[in-house]
């Protein structure tokens, strides 16, 4: 990484709000060039108007991240654009819940191609650009239901695991070329992921402890400074994770502990 941190050249998906807002904003309040990638463009410039304000350079993309030739188009204009790319922080990502019998095949499709698939997609984009610079940081939010299955949720949590996982492979294969891979995975935030249309009408609500979506932002930004590695946030979830995954029968506190669903709906 340029030792100067306005030389950066940051990527963020799902810039527009929560936790791609808030490092958005983390990133340029460092000096960071930062490009911020969502679908929503008015959003997305009201970002840039706060990174302004804090003296950093924001650069809106209108981009679906689900879509691959989209993708591609946005990590190559920010390279040929600002030159490099430096950090690639892959954010977006979407939460349907509910019992997977009452999911139609269309929510399954796209929690994988927006949660999976997307971060492969950014991160194929970008992977040529930082193996040319020979230097590169990836950042994947997870997430720690990734870790921890919770009822209801078992297709988003089987689409964290598989993040996490690539994070993990990802980072022992490319560090050897100066490119690290982090996965960030936060429990639950207070961002619009609960305003979900799938979470409200069928019940769901944060499991545990809700955080700022700026905490999260920290941890982003140290694991981008740091290097690879999984980072739980917050830390003191590891102990849930330690417990749950070596003493099986914890599930049951698990299974007791997370919302019901109160309204099924038809497959199609």
């Amino acid at each position: 990484m340029p030792s100067n941190r306005s030389d950066r050249v940051v990527l963020v998906t799902g810039a527009s709000s929560g936790i791609g807002r808030a490092a958005a904003l983390e990133f340029a309040k460092r000096g960071s060039t930062v490009v911020g990638v969502a679908r929503r463009l008015d959003e997305l410039n009201k970002v840039g108007e706060e990174a302004a304000s804090l003296g950093g350079r924001f650069k809106p993309v209108r981009c679906d991240v689900s879509e691959k030739e989209q993708v591609f188009a946005a990590v190559g204009d920010t390279v040929e654009e600002f030159g490099r790319l430096d950090v690639l922080v892959n954010n977006a990502g979407v939460g349907l819940y509910g019992e997977f019998k009452d999911i139609s095949l269309d929510e399954v499709e796209t929690q994988v191609k927006v949660n999976l698939m997307g971060v492969v997609y950014f991160i194929e984009a970008a992977l040529p650009h930082m193996l040319k610079q020979k230097f590169g940081r990836i950042v994947n939010v997870s997430s720690v239901a990734g870790f921890i299955t919770v009822p209801s949720m078992s297709l988003y949590c089987a689409v964290k695991s598989a993040v996490t996982v690539l994070s993990r492979g990802l980072d022992m294969e490319l560090k050897k070329h100066n490119i690290r891979v982090a996965a960030v995975c936060p429990g639950s935030v207070d961002t619009p992921f609960f305003n979900n249309p799938s979470v409200n009408s069928r019940g769901g609500r944060p499991i545990g402890p809700v955080i700022k979506p700026e905490k999260v932002a920290k941890a982003i930004v140290s694991a981008a400074e740091n290097g690879g590695g999984v980072k739980i946030v917050p830390a003191y979830y590891w102990s849930a994770v330690y417990l749950v995954n070596t003493l099986p029968f914890m599930y049951r506190f698990v299974e007791k502990g997370a919302p019901k669903p109160r309204a099924k709906i038809n497959k199609h």
